[in-house]
């Protein structure tokens, strides 16, 4: 996955990936919503 790689490079921790706001597990064809924190 690239977009967590970037993140990871950019001093950031995926917490969770999910496919709308109603939290539905990832579909990789479709948008995705990123939840990542600053590491610490």
């Amino acid at each position: 996955m690239a977009i967590a790689n970037l993140l990871e490079l950019s001093g950031f921790e995926v917490i969770d990936l999910y496919s709308d706001f109603s939290r539905s597990p990832p579909d990789y064809g479709r948008e995705q919503l990123w939840i990542a924190r600053a590491k610490q």
